[in-house]
């Protein structure tokens, strides 16, 4: 006899071993049982979970002769026929191949013919969802009201592709992928039915790879039988079914986490260099980084894995070197590399600048790359390292000048008015109180008279926009870490009320999306919020810095203030975007 797949020779013959669909097996049993079974199914799930399988278990048990707890017997004359595929009044179709309106009227011819053999009349029809919009239409009226001896039983692994009427008619079943531990347990099951030598550590390997399909697993067990003289090992399933070694994976995983560059590409070519497929080394990547994710999240990640001990092991070490954004950086960043490697001329290339992209995200001008810039320096900060970008020195705020009693005007010689404009606050010497005016006259002192207080405003003086900087910072340094950490390092000066900055993508990216924080510091320093604008190396030169800071509530400026010529008249010269934080 000629030799016979795995798949197809372990194929289940009873509901009592389908695996991993225990929800469906006993609705299934109890309809017949109770003999209340519907006219129409839907069986949804993705390959290998047992659709078919289910079809023809439950064709043969409404069939069978001799049913034993609504199981068929496998023994009687209709369960052997519609296993050898004799008994006609079976139909399976495949609609990939027969989707077509001619298709389906045929069969809508053939319901009106009572069943010949069996009870009843099934059509199986496997992937349903590959059937045109008119076969569609040609089937509704069958389906909704077929004749009593005939059952639908349509399969499909893309349900969302059926149209409603097809799927408000039926009785829906929704296949779910199959444990690692259950394909484990059924593979134990066959490789010692088959007299075979494997390790365990190899069919949990295998159940892994079969992502949920029992069908997969057994192809894969099948090549590995073929493949292997003596015993099937972890080793000899990585060779022949061509995936890289959780060693390899773990080391590249590690060098994702140390930012090693040169470890990452290192172990990207010892992958190509032994023929291994970069597609699956970077699904298997992914899979790991999003197992750390998930064990870093949840308070008991042991139910959410289908590993084993050892595994678990590793990933609780890695845990430990990753942030959970920067591993939503490299699973985003690995699966653009997996869409663009579909239509690339190099695969190879496109998975180096991928890995490049990981351990430097200064390569990456995405915005997954610029948070992960933010991330690092939030780090930087919070461990109290320096941060990468050069920080500018900035003078240290001086003490404001109190304001002094107005002379007497006793005093022989006037003040004469500067001619020049006033100095900035940092030219001013350190105020100290000043010494009492000596008196012209040998006379005695007159009784000082107490003056009326001056419409100076105290309360708003005027200081360096480098001085008025540094204190917006210091506010943000509080407020908004990661934008003090990204305007640190950056020359600004401020003038009337905008702050004035040099062009640059990456700092105005990062004002856009912190442009609030901004505002309420500038408030709160400035008594308005200021506007951003952007200028060359030329123009920043050029601009006279000056602010007006809020130390208290200002009372209402002098009327001359109202006549000051606006500085920023003379910088209306100087173009650039500008971010304006009014509403």
């Amino acid at each position: 006899m000629a030799y016979q797949a795995l798949y197809r020779k372990w194929r289940p013959q009873t509901f009592d071993d389908v695996i991993g669909q225990n929800h469906i097996v006993s609705t299934l049993k109890n309809e017949i049982l109770s003999g209340k079974t519907a006219h129409a199914y839907l069986f949804c799930g993705t390959r290998g979970t047992g659709k078919t399988s289910c079809a023809k278990i439950f064709a043969r048990a409404i069939n069978c002769e001799n049913p034993q707890n609504a199981n068929p017997c496998n023994e009687c004359s209709i369960c052997r026929g519609v296993s050898e595929g004799s008994v006609l009044d079976i139909v399976e179709i495949d609609a990939a191949s027969n989707n077509g309106v001619d298709n389906i009227r045929e069969i809508r011819d053939e319901v009106s013919y009572s069943a010949a053999q069996a009870k009843y009349k099934i059509y199986i029809i496997d992937e349903v969802h590959m059937l045109s919009a008119g076969a569609f239409n040609a089937l509704l009226k069958t389906l909704e009201e077929p004749p009593p001896y005939v059952v639908f039983i349509l399969a499909t692994t893309e349900a969302h592709k059926l149209p409603p009427t097809i799927t408000s008619r039926c009785q829906r079943f929704d296949f779910k992928r199959i444990s690692v531990h259950d394909i484990t347990i059924r593979l134990r099951q066959i490789v010692t039915a088959e007299n075979v030598d494997a390790d365990v550590e190899a069919l949990e390997l295998i159940a892994r790879l079969a992502d949920g399909g029992m069908r997969d697993a057994l192809s894969m067990l099948d090549q590995c039988i073929s493949a292997s003289d003596e015993k099937i090992t972890r080793e000899s399933v990585e060779r022949v079914l061509g995936i890289a070694s959780d060693t390899l994976l773990d080391d590249c995983v590690t060098a994702f986490a140390n930012k090693d560059t040169a470890a990452a590409l290192e172990i990207l070519a010892q992958t190509v260099a032994n023929g291994k497929d970069l597609t699956n080394f970077a699904d298997r990547i992914i899979q790991r980084l999003r197992d750390i994710l998930v064990y870093g999240i949840c308070k008991e990640p042991d139910k959410l894995f289908d590993c084993g001990a050892d595994i678990l092991a590793v990933i609780e070490k890695q845990k430990k070197l990753f942030t959970p954004a920067w591993i939503a950086y490299c699973i985003d960043t690995l699966t653009a590399a997996a869409g663009d490697a579909k239509v690339a001329k190099s695969v190879r290339v496109v998975y180096e600048l991928a890995f490049i992209r990981i351990c430097d995200a200064n390569f990456d001008a995405s915005t997954a790359g610029l948070l992960a810039r933010i991330e690092a320096l939030e780090a930087q900060l919070a461990g109290g390292a320096p941060v990468q970008a050069a920080p500018v020195a900035r003078p240290q705020p001086t003490p404001v000048p109190q304001p002094t009693p107005a002379p007497t005007p006793v005093v022989e010689e006037p003040v004469p008015m500067p001619t020049e404009a006033p100095p900035t606050e940092a030219e001013l010497p350190p105020w100290e109180p000043s010494a009492p005016i000596p008196e012209p006259t040998p006379a005695p002192a007159p009784t000082p008279v107490p003056q009326p207080a001056q419409p100076t405003p105290p309360s708003v003086p005027k200081a360096t926009g480098q001085s008025a900087w540094g204190d917006i910072l210091n506010v943000l340094k509080k407020l908004s870490p990661p934008l003090y950490g990204a305007l640190s390092g950056k020359k600004a000066k401020i003038s009337g009320d905008s702050i004035y900055m040099l062009n640059e993508f990456y700092i105005k990216t990062i004002l856009e999306s912190l442009a609030e924080d901004l505002k309420k510091a500038t408030l709160q320093i400035c008594g308005m919020p200021l506007r951003v604008k952007y200028v060359s190396e030329s123009e920043f030169d050029a601009v006279v810095e000056e602010v007006t800071t809020m130390q208290a509530a200002a009372p209402e400026a002098p009327a001359q203030a109202e006549e000051e010529e606006d500085p920023l008249d003379a910088l209306m010269q100087f173009g650039g975007d500008d971010i304006s934080f009014e509403n």
